[in-house]
This record gives C-alpha cells, sequence and structure tokens, in this order.
C-alpha cells in the first residue's frame, strides 16, 4: 500500500493557518484592498508543487571512545606555524563545529631536550671531525711552496759579459735566489707556513649549530587529538543541499509525529522495496536513497573504530515542495513532509 502525500491546497492551507499574520500582511497586503487572511489563495499563489522522497536517520557521538592521538616534535619556527586551541576543559558541540575534529591542544605544549644535540645546540662538525682545523690544500700541509723564481733549484743565474782573447763571451754565473733566499721555497701564502688552516665550515668552532633545534637545544613537543565533543545525536537527511540543514532541524524535533517509511536494514534501500511504498520512483529519490544508503554504510564500518554511529531506523518520507510567489514578487518554498494521515508543514525563505 503506497502512502499518499497529503493535497498541495490542504499543504498550504495548513500553513497560512500558522503564518505570522504582520509577515502576511507586509508580503501579500494589495493597495487599497483590506487585507485578511482569507484572500490568500493557493491558486494564485503557488506556482509549482514538486513531488519527492526524503531519507532521514541519527547517528550517535561519543567522543570519549575516539583513540586517535598524534604526537608533534618540532623547533621554535615549526611550533609558530601551528594553529592550537584551548578549550580550557569545555566541551564543544559537533554541530556548530566548524573545522578538522583532530587538533594540535595548546595545553600539551611542552619543551624537551633535542635529541640530535643532546640539548646541546651544537654538533661536533663533521668536516674537521670536531679539530676545528684543516689541512692547507694549497701546500699539503707542508707550510711551504716552491719557489716561482728560482723553482726549486735555490739559484737564480746572471749572464756576464767576459772578452776573452778580443771575443766576447756570455757566462751564466749562478747566486743564491734572493726571493727564498737560497733555500727553494717559501710560506704558503695560505696558511702562513702553518700546513693548517681554520676549517671553513665551522670556522675554527670545531662544531656547527644543530640544524634540528636551530643551534636553541630545545624542541618543543604537543599532541594533536580529538576535539572535545559534547556526546551528541545528530539528524542527518538527503535531499536538496540548500534545504538539509533546515529541513534536518525541522525533522528531528517533530519526526515523531510523521508517518513515513520505516527500514531497520539498509539493504532494504531499493528500488523494489520503495516504489509500492511511495507510489512513485525517479532518478531524484534513487541518486538522494543511494546518497544515504552509501553514508549509513561507511559509518556503520567506522563506529568499530569508535566514534559516529549510525542509528536504525532510516526514515523514508514522501516530501512536497510548493513554490510559492506573493503578489509583490517575493519568493519562497512551503514543504509538507509525512502523508495526508500525519504530516508536518514548514517554510524556508519566508
Amino acid at each position: 500500500m503506497s502512502m499518499k502525500s497529503p493535497n498541495s491546497d490542504d499543504v498550504f492551507a495548513n500553513w497560512l493557518a500558522r503564518a505570522d499574520l504582520g509577515k502576511l500582511e507586509k508580503l501579500f497586503s494589495i493597495k487599497r484592498v483590506k487585507f485578511e487572511r482569507s484572500n490568500i489563495s493557493a491558486a494564485e499563489s503557488v506556482k509549482n508543487v514538486e513531488k519527492h522522497a526524503v531519507f532521514f536517520f541519527h547517528s550517535r557521538v561519543d567522543p570519549s571512545i575516539t583513540k586517535d592521538v598524534e604526537k608533534k616534535v618540532v623547533n621554535i619556527d615549526e611550533l609558530a606555524k601551528a594553529t592550537f586551541y584551548d578549550f580550557s576543559g569545555k566541551e564543544v558541540d559537533m554541530t556548530e563545529w566548524k573545522d578538522k575534529n583532530l587538533v594540535p591542544l595548546y595545553s600539551s605544549i611542552k619543551e624537551t631536550s633535542c635529541t640530535d644535540c643532546g640539548g646541546t645546540g651544537y654538533i661536533t662538525c663533521d668536516k674537521c671531525e670536531g679539530s676545528g682545523i684543516l689541512m692547507c690544500k694549497k701546500c699539503n700541509g707542508k707550510g711551504n711552496l716552491v719557489c716561482d723564481a728560482c723553482r726549486g733549484e735555490k739559484k737564480l743565474y746572471v749572464k756576464l759579459k767576459v772578452i776573452t782573447d778580443g771575443k766576447r763571451t756570455d757566462i751564466e754565473m749562478p747566486y743564491n735566489c734572493d726571493i727564498c733566499g737560497g733555500v727553494g721555497t717559501i710560506n704558503c701564502d695560505y696558511c702562513d707556513g702553518a700546513g693548517k688552516v681554520d676549517c671553513d665550515k665551522c670556522h675554527g668552532e670545531a662544531k656547527n649549530p644543530c640544524k634540528g633545534c636551530k643551534g636553541t637545544g630545545t624542541l618543543f613537543e604537543y599532541i594533536i587529538a580529538p576535539v572535545p565533543f559534547k556526546p551528541a545525536i545528530i539528524p542527518k537527511l538527503f535531499f536538496r543541499p540548500e534545504f538539509e540543514k533546515h529541513l534536518a532541524k525541522v525533522i528531528d524535533k517533530e519526526f515523531a509525529n510523521i508517518e513515513g517509511i520505516k527500514l531497520r536494514d539498509y539493504n532494504s534501500l531499493t528500488e523494489k522495496e520503495l516504489t509500492p511504498q511511495l507510489g512513485f520512483f525517479n532518478k531524484d529519490v534513487n541518486d538522494k536513497m543511494n546518497k544515504a544508503k552509501s553514508i549509513f554504510k561507511d559509518l556503520e564500518k567506522k563506529a568499530t573504530k569508535g566514534g559516529e554511529k549510525p542509528e536504525y531506523p532510516i526514515y523514508v518520507y514522501p516530501l512536497l515542495k510548493l513554490d510559492v510567489q506573493t503578489p509583490k514578487g517575493k519568493k519562497f518554498n512551503i514543504f509538507s513532509i509525512g502523508t495526508e494521515r500525519s504530516y508536518i508543514v514548514t517554510d524556508y525563505g519566508f
């Protein structure tokens, strides 16, 4: 047996009888005509009527069973980039929360010694192995260089002009090199004869600032943990996104007074099961049905790990959507949810 939706004229009359008189007069009054509620008719005001079905169930959240906690250890720069939350022992309403469910907690921040440097802020220089010095590469640690002038021969030569028996002869005469003093070498100008130079990585300090803690010796530990939500029962409704939040609140408050289909197995969400009871089935209903089924299954699967758990029954309600336009051009919607035997009426945009 199918569940018949109420007559659209009855829905409009039901809504009209309860609507605020002052607002009705503002939107529906006509100049030089005395305003009365009875002057407003469905025939003149309702421009379109659509037949739909909405899917609805509750999910329960018990935050106390959520155990997911992540520990982070960072330096001071990384700490400054994070956004922390301070709940000061207060519980949060999940329905009003707009951020992630796992957040960094301000109260969890504490200092800890850097494990890379043992809290010293420095690490032994790996280039000089902690000595602070390196062998001079220019002289290979000798401290001296071959004299460029005599090329290590210690002597230079000067040509003398000598005349013997009327003939001129050039004779080379050696003398001690005046650049190296006749020793064949000169002090290395890079290491000043020492054969060693300060390490160019640690600048002779034998250690370098620790990159992990930026030379402070200190890191900061904090945890990313679940927001302390209040235990909550959350209404889940599947219709059109622009109306879902409003209709979910209305149905959540009145669902005991609305007649609809009650299912206790999400596998019953099928065209074969619903068509005889709704009296119709279309692509829009099919799309919403599949979305409701998919989310219910997903929540049920995740519930084994704690957190949000879906609850039966799953409700399927016939819904009428009335598109209304006033004489002044104002447009809004009236909804009936349920069957002609038991339904509720609400408006949106009025």
